[in-house]
């Protein structure tokens, strides 16, 4: 089964600037000659519209969905039940925030040391309710014939296909609450799901199609949900044969192995602020993913092209070639880097110094130019130079390029915060990493 993923079309924004403009203008006829065909389905994964400009729900729908027929018919799918769909926040309605902060404090409620995962029916009718946006894209892409039904109840739902499933998420029905006192999202890290519809879904996969795979569609990453939450979505995705995830919502295009299944995360249709314009093509056969390859918008080109970081790192480690040879599991530290930068080119001789002198002996020039002979290692190393020739970025490069050689962490220490911040942001994170070894 082969596919085109995409997430975050965010149609309808009002500042769109040259990047938007020129991708926009691109994409279709790009997509038409690069996407390797036959594709099967096309998968977005949420943000149909963009929230904060108000405008008529009615028309960006229309458009929306116009634009979504174009980008099918361009990699030859003429079917809507090729099409696959899930919400994300931005097609949730915003208001009434005390209700769901209700909603969220009944569900907690329903726990012991972990989360029993259980709304009520009414609280399901309303959580269902606020997305009246999707439901509009939902009626006007299908006329009637969705995956989804028409009151988006149950809040997840699924597909069985022959070689594999697809489970639909709805992974933003806790959306909008805001931000705290000290202007942090209180949705990121603290989205709830509720498992114990997710387990309903999925063993109802398993009784209708038990020997395939499933691949979920989702709008947001797994990291994004409750702390209980995740952990018991980790464990059902494990027990019922998930192979695949993917999601958007970050606006950068990243990949990660999560217990037995890969989570794949796309950029959007948007250029705002640091965004990255991702969009990725892909195969399964059974349950290995035999191909990927994801697409970027070049700000510096002003054009589309194969993300060749991305793929080159994703076909190393996840891509099984060979049926008889295993797949490279990477080892991946405990870190908080920034994000790689995909557009870095060049400075090897100076990466390869700085490596050399972690590693070998001399002679060492980071390390003060003198040649070594005893094996002496450098333990910290300095870039110097003016501002805004490439250091930090140079560290950032280094740092993603060389992390499998390191094996705990990997850890990016911000000056603007205190020592004490920075002890429990790692401390929390390594609690989280499922790493073997005591930690205190």
């Amino acid at each position: 089964m082969r596919w085109l993923h995409i997430s975050d079309l965010h149609y309808g924004a009002s500042d769109t600037g040259i990047n938007t403009k020129e991708l926009l203008c691109d994409f279709l006829g790009y997509i038409n000659k690069n996407i390797k065909k036959p594709v099967d389905n096309l998968f977005i994964t949420g943000d149909f519209r963009y929230a904060k400009d108000l405008l008529d729900q009615n028309e960006t729908a229309e458009k929306a969905v116009k634009l979504i027929w174009e980008i099918a018919q361009n990699v030859g799918i003429e079917k809507t039940d090729q099409i696959h769909i899930v919400p994300g926040n931005h097609e949730g309605d915003k208001d009434n925030k005390e209700e769901l902060e209700k909603i969220i404090d009944r569900y907690e409620s329903n726990k012991g040391e972990l989360l029993e995962g259980t709304f009520s029916d009414e609280d399901q009718e309303i959580l269902a309710g606020r997305f009246s946006f999707f439901k509009k894209i939902n009626s006007a892409l299908y006329k009637g014939n969705s995956i989804w039904n028409d009151n988006l109840l149950p809040l997840h739902t699924y597909s069985c296909r022959g070689d594999y499933n697809l489970l639909y998420l709805n992974t933003a029905i806790t959306c909008g609450r805001g931000e705290d006192e000290r202007g942090k999202n209180k949705d990121r890290g603290n989205l709830f799901i509720g498992t114990s519809i997710l387990s309903d879904t999925l063993a109802k996969i398993k009784h209708e199609n038990p020997n395939a795979p499933i691949i979920v569609l989702a709008h947001h990453p797994i990291k994004f949900f409750n702390e209980g939450e995740r952990e018991q979505v980790k464990k059902l995705f494990l027990k019922y044969n998930v192979i695949l995830y993917l999601c958007g919502d970050t606006h950068k295009a990243k990949s990660d192995r999560i217990g037995n299944h890969i989570e794949i995360n796309m950029g959007c249709l948007q250029h705002i602020g640091s965004t990255q314009e991702a969009f990725c093509e892909g195969e399964i056969k059974g349950d290995k993913i035999v191909d990927l390859r994801a697409h970027l918008w070049d700000i510096e080109l002003l054009r589309l092209g194969e993300y060749k970081t991305f793929n080159d790192e994703f076909s190393e480690y996840y891509i099984q070639h060979d049926p008889e040879t295993p797949k490279k599991t990477p080892n991946i530290p405990v870190n908080n880097l920034p994000d790689r930068n995909p557009r870095f080119s060049g400075r090897e001789n100076k990466l390869n110094e700085i490596h050399d002198a972690f590693k070998k002996s001399g002679p060492f020039p980071s390390c003060g130019g003198a040649a070594r002979s005893d094996g002496v290692v450098c333990l910290r190393q300095t870039i110097t130079g003016l501002g805004g020739i490439g250091k930090t970025q140079i560290a950032i490069e280094y740092a993603h390029r060389f992390m499998s050689e390191y094996k705990d962490a990997i850890w990016w220490i911000n000056a603007e915060k205190s020592p004490k911040e920075d002890l429990f942001e790692f401390a929390d994170m390594k609690k989280q990493s499922q790493q073997p070894g005591g930690f205190q």
